[in-house]
């Protein structure tokens, strides 16, 4: 990789990864084949294949934060009931104006409404419904009709008491073993 990125707060390392395909201008099928060839499968659930993922980024960007950063993938052996896994949800706001850090509190299955904007979070855009994916992550636009992130419609809502609480719990995590330390309590 030539271009490493910078960590942003808020982080996770899913979002590291997605930003640094972007700025390398690669997809995300490109990435996998990849990383399956030089270190591990992308979206390995093994903490053996996890670690290694992150100790070759780390070595490549000369970024030591990277392995501190919160890899939701980690949790699904013990915790895989609390993340979904099979979409990427964002508030739009929040993600156009981090540079696209996507917190990994936005991988829990009942995280719906985005504290600080108090707004739904989207999986799907907002102008043609398309389903959000980590090449429409890494595009920061909906592959279908084009429309950047930072135009999809929010719709106003009164944030639940879940989605407050795993905010104001989870926010202020700044590496795996703290954003862990909430799950073995």
């Amino acid at each position: 990789m030539l271009i490493r990125p910078f960590y942003k707060k808020g982080d996770s390392f899913q979002s590291y990864v997605y930003r640094s395909a972007r700025a390398n201008g690669w997809t995300d099928n490109r990435l996998k084949q990849f990383l399956r060839l030089e270190v591990a499968p992308l979206y390995s659930y093994k903490a053996e294949d996890r670690q290694n993922l992150k100790s070759w980024l780390r070595n490549i960007s000369e970024r030591d934060e990277i392995l501190a950063l919160t890899d939701v993938w980690l949790f699904y052996s013990d915790f895989k009931q609390y993340f979904d896994f099979s979409r990427i949800k964002i508030c739009p706001l929040c993600y156009t104006n981090s540079g696209v850090a996507i917190p990994a509190y936005w991988y829990l299955r009942t995280y719906l409404a985005c504290s600080k904007h108090k707004i739904l979070l989207t999986d799907i855009c907002t102008c043609c419904d398309e389903k959000l994916t980590a090449d429409s992550i890494i595009a920061d636009r909906c592959l279908n009709c084009e429309t950047k992130v930072a135009d999809f419609k929010t719709e106003n809502v009164d944030v639940d008491f879940y989605s407050q609480k795993a905010y104001e719990l989870l926010n202020d995590c700044e590496s795996h073993e703290t954003f862990a330390a909430v799950f073995e309590h």
